[in-house]
């Protein structure tokens, strides 16, 4: 594709272009680099978007001003961003489309590389040539492979679809008759040791989580099912429960470098927002009169909390005296003693043959 617009519209169409899809990652895509904290991820970034984007300009400004460069310029700072902050979490389609896209650059070295020269051809000339071509067609299928990649983890996080979900299916305390308490389950839940935890993969570890998950619902009596996921998450938070999903997600980051205790207590927060949700509900079912008890005095708060709920990024300090987060994370506390307590005593008899 040869030139199809001025230099200056190249210029100013470029500029728009990569300022929109910049402001689309930042508000959907965007995540803290591994172990860097939000101000240091915020300058890669931008020395990413500053060092590609003057390379791509460069190499394009002279003989491919179109909208196909425009495209490729766009996309790669945001692409090469993505591949660093969330390679340690992609799930095998990831990986296979990378692994294509690896497979479609060698191929077209291959073909450009290996064709043979005139007999009075410029040897040096020619591998110049070669190689510029080589290096604006690896451009465009890293650019293309880069969409596809950070378009899913957009849609994903648009949708509320974690990257990864717990292989153990919810229960509900309704209709499920299996033995969901930490006795009858104690084999499982005895991995949240620290000494075992620490050895457990990711996949393991979501298993463990999802039996607590369903420990839970039994205990609060929830009647649906509540969907466990794991995804990278937005800045700072550790995990969120999604009512209009019926979804707790826990940040991957969070489950793989935390202390168990702290992943723990995570997942209990969550699942209390979710109790304290199926609160709410009952109140529909309650005659005003009645809704003056004291029982009800929490739901209420509740319920008026949740149409003006303060994020924690607005206002941390508001956010955390909401009652909704105050009794979420004193439940979290609690729970978290009463687990390793429990541990304790339905493994005692073990540790004492031992």
């Amino acid at each position: 594709m040869k030139n199809t617009m001025s230099k200056m519209e190249y210029v100013l169409t470029q500029l728009w272009y990569s300022l929109l899809a910049i402001l689309w990652f930042r508000s959907t895509c965007f995540t803290l680099l591994y172990n860097l904290n939000k101000d240091k991820s915020i300058i890669v970034y931008w020395f990413i978007v500053i060092i590609t984007s003057a390379w791509g300009h460069k190499l394009t400004y002279k003989t491919k001003r179109n909208g196909f460069s425009i495209f490729v310029n766009a996309v790669l700072p945001n692409g090469f961003y993505a591949i660093l902050s969330y390679a340690n979490y992609f799930t095998p389609f990831y990986w296979v489309l990378i692994g294509i896209c690896v497979f479609l650059c060698v191929t077209l070295g291959v073909l450009i590389f290996s064709v043979k020269p005139n007999s009075n051809t410029d040897m040096l000339k020619l591998l110049k040539f070669r190689f510029k071509r080589f290096l604006h067609g690896t451009r465009n299928i890293v650019a293309i492979c880069l969409v596809v990649v950070i378009v899913s983890i957009g849609t994903n996080s648009f949708l509320g679809n974690p990257m990864y979900k717990t292989n153990i299916q919810s229960s509900t305390s309704v209709f499920d008759s299996k033995p969901w308490t930490v006795e009858k389950q104690i084999d499982v839940v005895e991995k949240l040791r620290p000494e075992i935890w620490g050895e457990l993969s990711r996949c393991e570890k979501q298993a463990v989580l999802g039996t607590v998950r369903n420990i839970e619902i039994k205990y609060l009596g929830i009647t649906h099912p509540v969907e466990l996921g794991f995804s990278v998450l937005e800045p700072n938070t550790l995990g969120e429960y999604r009512e209009n999903l019926h979804q707790v997600v826990i940040d991957l980051k969070h489950l793989d470098s935390s202390p168990v205790e702290d992943v723990l207590k995570s997942l209990l927060h969550e699942m209390y927002h979710a109790y304290q949700h199926e609160q709410i509900k009952v109140l529909e079912y309650v005659p005003k009169e009645y809704q003056q008890l004291l029982m009800f005095s929490n739901p209420i708060e509740y319920a008026e909390e949740v149409v003006n709920y303060t994020d924690g990024d607005d206002d941390y300090f508001s956010y955390r005296m909401q009652t909704l987060e105050m009794m979420a994370n004193n439940y979290a506390d609690s729970g978290c003693t009463q687990y390793f307590e429990l541990i304790d005593k339905y493994t005692q008899g073990e540790d004492d043959d031992v």
